[in-house]
């Protein structure tokens, strides 16, 4: 929560805005560990460390069964998935406003536009849901056609 409420508040204010704090649960069997990550919202109270309960609802939830990995760690890698998913939805809206200025001002060669069209597919691969795929697949069409000279 700490991380969030200071040098990841940039994200927590674009992907979490109605999040209060983070909570997290935790079972640890025979060879299996259960973990999941849980928000608590303006105004409610909840505690911040629970056991694991399958009925939750979980932004985020583990069941590993043969590596062996601590609640520290399990966090760690949830908060690296989120700032990769919030560095990419920055990359990918740079991408498309650097598209679109230099298309609009009639700026861009065959090797710029091979270069913005590979930028924006890697960007479209790896978001996920996180950016807006409608906008980025339309370019990435436009750019292709006036590549291969059909625009």
């Amino acid at each position: 929560n700490n991380i969030f409420d200071n040098e990841l508040k940039h994200i927590k204010d674009l992907f979490f805005k109605y999040v209060w704090k983070f909570g997290v649960s935790y079972n640890k069997f025979q060879n299996q560990t259960a973990m999941g990550i849980y928000f608590i919202t303006y105004g409610k109270n909840d505690t911040l460390i629970k056991r694991f309960d399958p009925r939750l609802n979980y932004i985020h939830m583990s069941i590993n069964f043969q590596k062996n990995i601590t609640l520290k760690e399990y966090i760690n890698e949830w908060i690296e998935e989120v700032k990769k998913q919030y560095y990419l939805k920055v990359r990918s809206e740079y991408s498309l406003f650097l598209c679109v200025f230099l298309l609009f001002h009639n700026e861009v060669d065959r090797n710029c536009l091979i270069s913005l069209y590979n930028e924006l597919l890697y960007v479209a691969q790896q978001c996920g849901e996180v950016v807006q795929k409608d906008l980025i697949d339309s370019v990435l069409k436009y750019l292709n056609a006036t590549i291969k000279g059909e625009a």
